[in-house]
């Protein structure tokens, strides 16, 4: 815990070296020159950094030395030399001091540190040991100013040693004032999907609440309603095709029935405001049994939409949360209705993505979820040695690109249902759009089976293989006709390629057109 601490102050002596920048830079100090150097935070007066996971542990002082030794246009980061915690709660000790990182917008990132915490009263002494991992972790914003300001919020540490007392994550909670530089500056984001105030990129807080008067319902074979909500996050990253973050706090208060938060999880924004929830959980409870429902793992479960103004307005309304634990009492998909006003940032902007191969409507490049299901009356003809005809059958996929040349993305569910054979996908792979509406594969893996004969084929898109092709509209169709499907394994009565011919009518959006 105190490691995380240590981390955080680290963090913020770089952050707030830079909220204006010069060309090509992160951070600067003072206004309009590159700085690189020596970054040292403090804990703010009068705060305290708390450390939560499974151990709770409260530290009075907390202190960040580090080196910004590259600053471009896209990062600054550099080593962290020193990190102390002191007048805590806990025995805490840092065990590595790690780096840091700090992108367009302030975001900060720690990588490598390792804090542990010392808990002797819980079974005989426990040890638990959290940093930012290999990978890194986003802990904080940096708010530049003189002095600059780092916030750290996050309940996303990874847990790097520890027995079952210790939480898979932990959360860190502090407030640094930097010290040096005096003046510390961060470059802006380019503007992306989320802009506030217009044509500005945004970064940081996002905080919601129930609107009043309304309420959630929560419905999952136990219906609950709950007067009082709120959602709060970080925008970590926020292009032209999406913005993300973290949820640092979800919750429900006032229900009908009992109902807890058991993961926060995160949240993605499309181009089209479509909101998408990711990895949370909520249990609610009634006459002894309860139902776990939530955002699932990513790319999530469309949530609702994002209305841009003054304040902006999440509207939350999806009959498919998916259930996560609970008997046959509970239903095998939620459903969550709600109003939320955004009340950070004030005012808050949904920006089109630039044109691209999909637009929809015409001439917004498109950027949010791709859905597309068998026509009706239809099938879906699966051939290769063994003949496969299918009744049913889904793709989705985001658009998690969109140029003038294609649009691509990776398939979130590919499904065949209802079908001739026992047929089974393996690998959802990715898809391809581009220009003049032509769809490629590639990764896929779908099994073939047939009993009788006692063989299985597998084929799939290989390296990249041409499905078909795409036609704009309202509904768009895409229509599969293709007989070079690479065989990826399977004897000799599996032929060397398969077939593929189907007719898919695209439900979402509901008008998308092909440039």
């Amino acid at each position: 815990m105190k490691h995380l601490e240590i981390f955080m102050a680290v963090l913020l002596a770089t952050a707030s070296v830079a909220v204006q920048s010069a060309a090509g830079a992160v951070l600067t100090s003072p206004a309009g020159v590159e700085y690189t150097g020596e970054l040292h935070a403090t804990l703010a007066t009068p705060n305290s950094a708390l450390l939560q996971a499974g151990i709770e542990d409260t530290c009075g002082e907390s202190t960040v030395r580090g080196v910004v030794t590259t600053n471009n246009a896209t990062v600054a980061n550099g080593p962290i030399m020193s990190l102390s915690f002191g007048d805590c709660t806990k025995t805490t000790d840092v065990i590595k001091n790690g780096s840091l990182s700090i992108g367009p917008g302030g975001v900060v990132t720690a990588k490598e540190n390792e804090v542990t915490i010392f808990d002797p009263a819980l079974g005989g002494g426990v040890s638990c040991v959290y940093g930012g991992g290999t990978a890194g972790t986003v802990v904080g914003i940096l708010k530049g100013g003189s002095p600059a300001v780092i916030e750290v919020n996050t309940t996303e540490l990874p847990k790097i040693s520890g027995g079952i007392l210790c939480k898979s994550e932990a959360t860190w909670t502090a407030k640094y004032t930097v010290t040096t530089p005096a003046t510390l500056l961060v470059e802006p984001p380019p503007p992306g999907t989320l802009t506030s105030p217009s044509g500005s990129g945004y970064i940081g807080e996002l905080d919601a609440s129930l609107a009043t008067p309304t309420s959630a319902l929560l419905k999952a074979g136990i219906e609950d309603t709950c007067g009082e909500s709120t959602v709060k996050g970080n925008v970590t990253t926020n292009s032209v095709y999406v913005a993300n973050g973290s949820l640092t706090s979800l919750t429900f208060g006032d229900c009908t029935k009992t109902t807890h938060v058991l993961k926060n999880g995160s949240l993605s924004i499309a181009a089209n405001g479509a909101v998408s929830a990711i990895g949370n959980e909520v249990t609610i409870e009634e006459a002894g049994f309860s139902c776990v429902y939530g955002g699932g793992p990513s790319p999530g479960t469309t949530l609702g939409v994002l209305k841009a103004g003054t304040p902006a307005v999440l509207e939350a309304s999806t009959t498919e949360l998916p259930k996560i634990s609970g008997g046959f009492l509970c239903a095998s998909t939620g459903t969550w209705t709600a109003k939320y006003t955004v009340t950070t940032p004030s005012t808050l902007l949904v920006d089109p993505p630039p044109p691209g191969v999909l637009t929809s409507p015409s001439g917004s490049g498109y950027g949010g979820e791709l859905d597309a299901t068998l026509a009706t009356p239809s099938s879906a003809l699966l051939k290769a040695g063994i003949e496969d005809t299918c009744g049913e059958s889904t793709v989705k996929s985001p658009v998690e690109s969109n140029t003038e040349a294609s649009a691509s993305g990776k398939i979130s569910a590919l499904s065949f249902g209802d079908c001739t054979k026992p047929t089974t996908v393996l690998k959802n792979g990715s898809l391809e759009v581009s220009k003049g509406g032509v769809v490629t594969i590639k990764g896929n893996e779908v099994t073939v089976s047939d009993t009788a004969l006692g063989i299985s084929c597998v084929y799939g898109g290989g390296a990249g293989t041409k499905l078909g092709t795409l036609k704009g509209g309202t509904p768009a169709v895409l229509e599969a006709s293709t007989t070079e499907l690479p065989k990826i394994s399977g004897g000799f009565f599996c032929a060397s390629k398969g077939t593929w011919t189907a007719k898919y009518t695209v439900k979402m959006p509901s008008t998308l057109l092909v440039d």
